[in-house]
């Protein structure tokens, strides 16, 4: 019997600020510049990412006392609530479009222009595949700030929220797209595909021996 497909934990997430004039491009073509939020090095730990807006909308008329018509509109709003643990504030910074003063001091003001974003999540599945989830364009929010008193016992320091609205693509090709989800075997024959979608919703790319990302055997 074939294993069934299913999504286990939350692997990686790549955050691309849109930075150039347009609004529409990241900062380096060849993802240099993405927001890596997968737990390496000094990078923050993803931990929870929550998508709604997807169940769609279905609205009626009436006449004649009953039910004439039926409209459905396959997407709501599309909102993604992420929960990242040990993000820099630098980068918390660029996605809301924060002012920089002098070296290490952001300023939060009414008037901070919040660049475009997209997100790319990879979870892993339980028959060693990669469950990619893309979104294209949207603007990103920072949660409340919450500081609490240490007791005697070992600090548990809690994920900070983010939350990411998202409209249509609008690019040839996928104008009305707000977002894609594929589960690719990325170390066999859908390896190109993958990265060539993650790209495409990046609008990066992205160096392959650097960024590709390898799904571990169990």
């Amino acid at each position: 019997m074939a294993e069934k497909q299913i999504a286990l934990g939350f692997h990686n997430l790549l955050i691309s600020v849109f930075d150039n004039e347009a609004g529409d491009a990241p900062a380096t073509k060849d993802g240099s510049a993405l927001i890596k939020v997968d737990n390496k090095e000094g990078n923050g730990a993803a931990q929870e990412a929550k998508i709604s807006g997807i169940g769609g909308e279905t609205k009626k008329q009436y006449g004649n006392d009953s039910v004439a018509y039926v409209a459905t509109k396959s997407l709501g709003d599309v909102k993604v609530a992420i929960t990242a643990l040990g993000m820099s504030m630098a980068q918390k910074a660029k996605i809301t479009g924060q002012k920089l003063q002098g070296t290490k001091t952001y300023l939060m003001a009414p008037d901070n222009v919040v660049p475009s974003c997209a997100l790319w999540l990879e979870s892993k599945t339980s028959d060693n595949k990669l469950l990619c989830i893309g979104f294209f364009k949207g603007k990103g929010t920072l949660g409340d700030i919450t500081l609490n008193t240490l007791d005697d016992g070992a600090p548990e320091p809690k994920g900070e929220e983010m939350e990411f609205q998202f409209a249509a693509d609008g690019r040839e090709g996928s104008e009305t797209a707000v977002f894609i989800q594929a589960v690719y075997d990325i170390d066999g024959a859908d390896k190109e595909e993958y990265e060539k979608t993650r790209d495409y919703v990046l609008r990066t790319e992205m160096h392959k021996d650097e960024m590709s990302v390898k799904a571990k055997k169990k």
